[in-house]
């Protein structure tokens, strides 16, 4: 419920700025408009929703979150390029973080039964992962 609440509510940003033409409602509506060919929502793909249909709409979130700290950032602060080893920084870490849970998570793909049963195991209710075991 509050996932759908904050996606109306960017939703409903985008529309506002719409006419604005700003980067952030650039963003949005490039998230949206590409979440919306893989959602299953429209039209039926033939295929369960999963994090490989989100490479493309996650350039648009992260555009989102990139204009937005700019946006709030000190302007000074931007043109005396005082925010590079700051930003470097949090960006190295978050790339760490992200590489070690990818590393965890590689022997799920070990071979199809894994990652099926592991599948089945985590989520119960969705009934492709039962099809394919």
């Amino acid at each position: 419920m509050v996932s759908a609440v904050l996606l109306l509510t960017l939703l409903g940003w985008a529309i506002k700025d719409f006419k604005k033409g700003t980067l952030i409602s650039f963003a949005l509506f490039f998230f949206f408009i590409t979440v919306s060919v893989s959602s299953n929502i429209f039209m039926r793909i033939g295929t369960h929703y999963g994090e490989r249909l989100m490479y493309v709409p996650s350039f648009g979130i992260i555009l989102f979150f990139a204009s937005l700290i700019l946006k709030f950032l000190d302007k000074n602060l931007v043109e005396s390029k005082t925010i590079a080893v700051p930003a470097a920084s949090f960006t190295g870490i978050v790339v760490l973080l992200f590489s070690g849970l990818t590393i965890t998570r590689n022997p799920v793909w070990k071979s199809n039964e894994t990652l099926c049963t592991i599948a089945v195991s985590a989520q119960r209710r969705i009934r492709h992962a039962y099809i394919i075991t």
